[in-house]
C-alpha cells in the first residue's frame, strides 16, 4: 500500500489548499441552506457535512453571520462578473436573446455555487443584518438591468420599481420551480424569456 502523502491527515481526510477549503465550505453551506433553509446554517452541521473538525470551519468563518455573508458574497460576485460579461456581449442584441442570456448566467451562476444564495438574498433572517446584506446583493445586481430597462421603455421611475420587483418575484419563482425539480433548465429559460419580455412589452419596450 502507498504511503500517505504530506497533503491527507492521519484520519484519511485530504488536506485542501485554503482557497479551496473555503470554496468547499461555501458550497457545503450553500446546500444545507437550500435543503434545509436559513436556520439550518449552523457551524457544527457544516463543519460535520464537509467531513471537517469546528476550528477549521472558524478558521475561515469565525461565526455563522461571517459564513452567511460570505455565501452572499461568494455568489454575488460570481454572478456579477457574469452579468458584466453579457452585458458587453449583448449591448446590441434584440430583447428575447438580452433576457435569455441573463437567466442562462444566471442558472450557471447557481449550479456552480448552489441555491443557497439565490435563496438568501430573498429570505427573512433573525439578524436584520443578513437580510439587509441580501437586499443590498440583489439591489446590486437589479441596478445595471433596471438602468437598462429605463433606457429601452422609457417608463417613468415608478413604473421601473415596479417592473423591477414584478421581474423579481417571476424569477425566484421560475427559478425555484427549476432548483425543485420540476421544470428543466430550457423550460426555465423559456417560461422566464416569455413571462420577462412580456413583462417588459407591458411597459414599452420595443
Amino acid at each position: 500500500m502507498p504511503k500517505k502523502t504530506s497533503a491527507q491527515l492521519a484520519n484519511g481526510k485530504t488536506r485542501l489548499p485554503p482557497e479551496e477549503r473555503r470554496e468547499q465550505l461555501l458550497r457545503v453551506a450553500s446546500d444545507i441552506l437550500a435543503c434545509g433553509g436559513v436556520e439550518r446554517v449552523r457551524i457544527p452541521d457544516v463543519a460535520q457535512a464537509a467531513g471537517v473538525t469546528r476550528p477549521i470551519v472558524y478558521k475561515f468563518f469565525p461565526n455563522r453571520k461571517a459564513l452567511l455573508i460570505a455565501i452572499l458574497e461568494d455568489f454575488g460576485g460570481d454572478l456579477e462578473n457574469r452579468f458584466r460579461d453579457q452585458f458587453s456581449r449583448l449591448q446590441s442584441a434584440a430583447l428575447p436573446e438580452v433576457v435569455r442570456g441573463f437567466v442562462e448566467v444566471t442558472c450557471d451562476a447557481i449550479e456552480r455555487k448552489g441555491p443557497g444564495a439565490w435563496y438568501l438574498m430573498g429570505s427573512s433572517d433573525p439578524d436584520p443584518e443578513i437580510t439587509g446584506v441580501g437586499r443590498q446583493f440583489l439591489d446590486r445586481l437589479s441596478k445595471p438591468w433596471l438602468e437598462e430597462i429605463a433606457t429601452v421603455t422609457g417608463a417613468a421611475e415608478w413604473e421601473i420599481a415596479a417592473l423591477g420587483e414584478m421581474m423579481i418575484a417571476a424569477s425566484w419563482a421560475t427559478l425555484g420551480l427549476w432548483i425543485g425539480g420540476k421544470l428543466s433548465r430550457e423550460q426555465t429559460l423559456e417560461a422566464l424569456m416569455k413571462g420577462v419580455v412580456s413583462l417588459l412589452q407591458g411597459f414599452g419596450a420595443r
